[in-house]
């Protein structure tokens, strides 16, 4: 017997009610009623974001903003390149924060910023942002950015000081280069090794404060009794002694590393020595090199390399961060924050990555290089950050008494003892 069309349908149904549940057929019926019935999604509105940032950094920015105009068609970028062609200039020296809408900018600016009412908090953006995963970034990279109680920047990465080294001249002395794992003894070595004086060639060179700072801190030793919340200065403390004791003894015994004197004679500046490749080491932030933040005609024409720093009794290396911050005068806060948002899960190109994820991936290895990449893995676990350098009671407490104990010390005017004595008691 041949079952009819209309016969044939009344089965198909009666074993498809045995199988699926009859809300599911009555949802299956419903389906084309309410996709008739429904209004369209609303479209978010187009809006324009101008976006301040270092012009150094064009290249970068100007490839991630075509990037995420494809999750984010609606919002149009305004990328402003701040500060002129001189590289070495503050390029935010000029920079009105009220001129854009979200911007970047170094930690050290933050108390500023802060005080003249320029940005606003983050924390309402990142309590409803479940990408944020603050527990990605460094441990105290955040905090570089924070205060009052309030999150005021997104970390877009970190500066940390390495060490830089002439790789011509180690290749010349027939010297290994430098490596983790160093100790400050190896690093004494190297530095004989590769300095000739009938050259006026040196195996290091101080080019600021920064370096016995560091020296301190890989020995043990501080500058204050607490770094977040410093009260008095600990320049007398026997670690940190032995610390400069160690650095001048560069100068002085060991005659690896030229004086003021010298300097001015003959390079005019630590820098010069450098350009002219007549240092074999020295100690610089990540973001320099390549003379990357230097001024153009001093950009590095020989072959370069980095490693981490030495070691001595600890590893430590000191390291700043810059962030991205929200204008107060913005009418376009939502919008910035999804910009800035994808920003800091992006590999930056002159800094290290503040985030843990973005640092041990494959893309910040290909943008940076390996060696750049490896060292940056390498020293971030390790490294004070500084929360601010020219402001504060960090600053009132350690920033005139111990520049006046380093000029001294690398004048050769008085022993390390005694020039610290002075700044102990300059500092109370």
């Amino acid at each position: 017997m041949v079952m009819g069309g209309h016969s044939r349908k009344a089965a198909r149904t009666q074993h498809l009610a045995r199988i699926v549940p009859r809300w599911a057929i009555v949802a299956l019926l419903l389906i084309p009623l309410i996709a008739g019935c429904a209004p369209a999604l609303e479209q978010a509105k187009p809006v324009t974001v101008h976006f301040a940032y270092p012009r150094s950094d064009t290249d970068t920015y100007t490839s991630l903003a075509t990037e995420f105009k494809k999750s984010a068609p609606y919002i149009t970028l305004d990328l402003r390149a701040i500060g002129g062609n001189e590289r070495n200039q503050d390029p935010f020296n000029q920079f009105d924060p009220g001129d854009a809408d979200c911007f970047s900018n170094s930690n050290l600016s933050l108390d500023s910023l802060v005080a003249d009412g320029k940005i606003r908090s983050l924390d309402p953006w990142i309590e409803n942002d479940k990408t944020y995963n603050a527990p990605d970034f460094y441990p105290g990279t955040a905090a570089l950015l924070s205060g009052d109680g309030k999150t005021w920047g997104v970390p877009a990465g970190i500066d940390p000081w390495v060490l830089f080294y002439n790789k011509d001249l180690f290749d010349k002395a027939g010297v290994a280069y430098p490596a983790a794992g160093w100790t400050w003894e190896d690093f004494l070595q190297a530095a004989q090794k590769t300095t000739n004086p009938d050259t006026s060639i040196y195996g290091f060179v101080t080019c600021n404060i920064v370096d016995p700072a560091l020296l301190i801190y890989q020995h043990g030793g501080s500058l204050v009794d607490n770094l977040d919340n410093p009260t008095r200065a600990t320049f007398d403390n026997r670690k940190t002694v032995e610390a400069m004791e160690w650095w001048a003894a560069l100068m002085t015994d060991k005659k690896v590393a030229p004086n003021s004197q010298t300097i001015r004679s003959t390079f005019r500046q630590a820098e010069g020595g450098i350009y002219l490749g007549k240092v074999a080491m020295w100690f610089g932030q990540m973001s320099e090199r390549g003379g990357l933040t230097w001024p153009q005609d001093l950009t590095w024409t020989f072959h370069w390399g980095m490693s981490p720093l030495p070691v001595n009794v600890q590893p430590a290396t000191i390291a700043t961060a810059e962030g991205y911050f929200i204008s107060a005068k913005t009418s376009a806060g939502d919008a910035c924050w999804k910009w800035l948002s994808f920003l800091s899960h992006q590999p930056p190109a002159r800094l290290a990555p503040a985030r843990k994820s973005v640092l041990q991936a494959d893309a910040y290895t290909q943008l940076a290089g390996k060696e750049v990449a490896n060292t940056a893995r390498s020293v971030l676990p390790q490294a004070i950050m500084l929360k601010s350098l020219t402001t504060g009671p960090f600053q009132k407490i350690v920033g005139g008494p111990f520049q006046q104990a380093f000029d001294a010390i690398m004048g050769g005017k008085v022993t390390v003892q005694d020039a610290m004595n002075q700044a102990q008691a300059a500092s109370q």
